[in-house]
């Protein structure tokens, strides 16, 4: 099957789009609508109109499949809301528990007047004078009494809710509640404590609680409106197919038709180095009751302040030799930026190769979920190691090409200070400045 000509009207419907918004792309006279749907604070959120218009257009030059778009790292659910909003099916995986709550939440059911009643019977007048739950070892350090004491209040009343859905809504405010409340910095995604000034003057947890349930109400409204206006919701209940699954993407077992579109943001590194995904969730998901999350989801993810970031690509930093030289043959890119940190310590020449190496089988994995004749679109940031700039859209589109997907065109898109900013405490500490959107079609391998 010839795809040369759809690809040639793919890749100018993607110019055009592209060169419909000021600044590259970035979408920075949009801010506000970016965020619109952000029931908590995930680091590094896709920007929702800038995918939906690209999911749009993959779909509008690809039409190989009726099947769902694929999300194999749904993070904070943008793909699932773009997916939802277009009123297709909708399948999502990520490894981190928190990361799937919140998309079971923006996947509905939409019973908004149920989740309004249940917030102020969850908030209590007052907290008791016991002693506060003790979650986890050396939970003081992240906690002060009054704010603990405000918490466990707070868990206890939201287990005592009998719906699921409802618990899951107030769960995501929780999650929120304790991002605000706790002894960590929210100037950093990693795990660091803030000065002693600020830790004594910490906000009642009960009065944020409110004040994040009511933002999130609303959020949830306007999404449900438009879904409304899209003829796809029915008495708050999504008339297609959202389905969530917790796990590692690179050993999934696809169920259904295969994929229609494949539209999504993987880390742009090992998560240690770049943006600590799961330490960002690790404080949340110790006050969550993790089976309201997902039957997969249990006390293992929480056995480190690292383990979710250790089962995220690159998270093991073991590798082979065998698959160095595999990776090298497979990657002009890869082995051009080996070369260039032939002089580095081993650890950098390491971490690249480990997270190309579980790249590598995510891509695998995506292309078995996915239609021949349907397309693939990856957004990815170009991160530094040892002082070299690693080409991750150059090095992906190289994989790619071997697990039967043809390179249809990469944009870039350069991005607001404001945005994408990695923690200033990380290794990695610099501001992405640009990102990449490389556009593929599924092919007969």
């Amino acid at each position: 099957m010839g795809f040369a000509s759809s690809d040639r009207r793919l890749r100018e419907r993607l110019i055009r789009l592209r060169g419909d918004h000021e600044d590259q792309w970035s979408y920075s006279d949009r801010a506000t609508i970016a965020n619109r749907n952000a029931l908590f604070q995930y680091p590094a959120m896709m920007i929702a109109d800038m995918q939906r218009d690209l999911t749009a257009a993959l779909l509008e030059q690809g039409e190989y499949s009726d099947g769902p778009i694929f999300d194999p790292f749904v993070g904070s659910g943008t793909i699932v809301s773009v997916g939802m909003s277009l009123g297709r099916n909708v399948v999502g995986w990520d490894v981190n528990p928190l990361a799937i709550l919140i998309c079971r939440v923006k996947a509905g059911p939409f019973h908004l007047r149920a989740f309004e009643e249940a917030v102020p019977r969850v908030v209590p007048v007052r907290c008791s004078v016991k002693k506060p739950e003790e979650r986890f070892e050396n939970w003081r350090h992240w906690f002060t009494d009054d704010v603990a004491h405000g918490l466990t209040a707070l868990r206890g009343k939201i287990r005592q809710e009998s719906n699921p859905a409802t618990r899951r809504f107030l769960w995501t405010c929780m999650a929120e509640t304790i991002r605000l409340t706790s002894n960590s910095r929210t100037s950093t995604v990693k795990l660091h404590r803030r000065p002693r000034t600020q830790i004594e003057a910490r906000p009642d947890p009960r009065r944020v609680f409110k004040r994040v349930a009511e933002g999130n109400l609303s959020k949830l409204a306007e999404a449900a409106n438009e879904l409304e206006q899209a003829g796809v919701l029915s008495r708050g209940w999504y008339m297609g197919d959202a389905s969530l699954q917790l796990g590692d993407s690179r050993q999934m077992d696809w169920i259904g038709p295969k994929s229609a579109a494949v539209v999504t943001s993987p880390p742009y590194g090992d998560n240690t180095s770049t943006i600590p995904y799961g330490q960002h969730s690790y404080l949340p998901l110790q006050w969550i009751d993790l089976e309201d999350i997902d039957p997969a989801a249990d006390a293992s993810h929480l056995s480190s302040t690292y383990e979710i970031d250790r089962l995220s690509l690159g998270g093991v930093k073991r590798i082979d030799v065998a698959d160095e030289d595999r990776l090298r043959e497979c990657s002009v890119a890869l082995d051009e930026l080996i070369s260039a940190l032939s002089d580095k310590k081993r650890d950098r020449r390491n971490r690249v190769f480990a997270f190309v190496r579980d790249l590598d089988e995510a891509v695998a994995a995506v292309a078995r979920a996915t239609e021949i004749g349907s397309c693939a679109a990856w957004t990815v940031g170009s991160r530094r190691v040892g002082g070299q700039t690693v080409p991750l859209e150059r090095i992906l589109t190289d994989i790619s090409r071997v697990h039967g997907f043809t390179h249809v065109e990469t944009l870039f898109r350069d991005i607001p200070l404001h945005r994408k900013r990695m923690a200033a405490r990380n290794s990695a500490g610099a501001t992405m400045q640009r990102e990449h959107v490389v556009v593929m079609r599924r092919v007969d391998p």
